[in-house]
């Protein structure tokens, strides 16, 4: 065997270890951005809720936002089973299009670069829309678009060789606007739409060194049944917080996990649980209770009651 054969033999040993370097290293990449959108999304949440400083939140909570981004896409899919699939692949489509040839045509870059922003800006401005309009954007609209925008970034990933064409090709703007919506993603859906499941509480006891007015307050509540309390479980390190939204201001309790040495937990028959997003919101006025009671009378019904009279 010549030593051109021998080179040969050797060369496809290191592309291999190359392909799996590079997917080792996309891995290792994929798996901090997964880290760091979780500490986004409950960093926007607790902050959104008013819990920020109250306890220190373990690491689990973090993946735990994550998978549950993805399970609310999933579930939004599943519940617009022709719109949601639908909107997703034209906002894909045509965004991925117009990235893809905005380099030939200067009119469709500046089309791409203003569609960029108007996606970011309405991501970071999503409490402006109603709930359903709210997922609508963010699943529908903003993903694919990041997707997309991914996709772009990645083909032309050689400019970053030669900075003078990442500013004529305004791929250096791109990469500015992929930052800013990777962000107002996860800061949006941790604002406004991720949420966590509370517990309502049937029997709670603690260690009496802990004893103080407003741990035993809550607990003879409970035990007479007087109002809700709800938990947070298993989402805290080191401290339990308790919900008492029947207050007037609602109330925080929060007390040493080692304090605790009993809790009872009751769980609604059809598998719904109480969230903390609605436990927290503000009271509806009563003004506006009782005119979403009220309901219009039809003209049957009208010319009934003029009968009677």
């Amino acid at each position: 065997m010549d030593m051109y054969d021998k080179e040969k033999d050797t060369t496809w040993l290191i592309d291999v270890f190359k392909v799996v370097g590079a997917i080792a290293g996309s891995l290792s990449g994929a798996a901090v951005l997964f880290a760091v959108i979780g500490y986004i999304i409950v960093l926007s949440f607790i902050q959104e809720m008013n819990l920020y400083g109250l306890a220190n939140f373990p690491r689990e909570f973090f993946m735990e936002a994550d998978l549950r981004f993805i399970s609310d896409v999933s579930g939004f899919f599943g519940d617009h089973l022709i719109l949601g699939p639908c909107a997703f692949l034209i906002s894909f489509s045509a965004s991925l299009v117009s990235l893809i040839y905005s380099h030939k045509k200067t009119m469709l870059k500046w089309v791409s670069l203003i569609l960029t922003v108007v996606v970011v800006l309405i991501t970071f401005k999503l409490g402006a829309f109603s709930e359903d309009g709210q997922r609508f954007i963010l699943y529908a609209v903003s993903t694919p678009f990041l997707i997309a925008l991914i996709i772009y970034l990645a083909m032309n990933i050689n400019q970053f060789a030669r900075p003078g064409d990442m500013v004529k090709s305004s791929y250096l703007s791109f990469v500015i606007l992929f930052l800013l919506l990777v962000l107002s993603i996860p800061v949006s859906y941790g604002r406004h739409i991720y949420d966590l499941d509370v517990y309502s509480i049937s029997a709670f006891e603690y260690q009496n060194k802990y004893e103080n007015d407003s741990i035993k307050r809550m607990r003879d509540n409970i035990t007479k049944g007087k109002g809700e309390v709800y938990y947070l479980m298993g989402h805290t390190a080191g401290k339990e917080i308790f919900f008492i939204p029947t207050a007037n201001p609602k109330r925080m309790v929060i007390i040493d996990r080692e304090a605790i040495d009993f809790i009872g937990i009751i769980r609604d028959p059809s598998g719904k649980t109480q969230t903390l997003r609605r436990i927290l919101s503000p009271p509806i006025p009563a003004a506006e209770e009782k005119e979403k009671t009220l309901q219009p009378v039809s003209g049957k019904e009208k010319k009934e009651f003029e009968k009677l009279f």
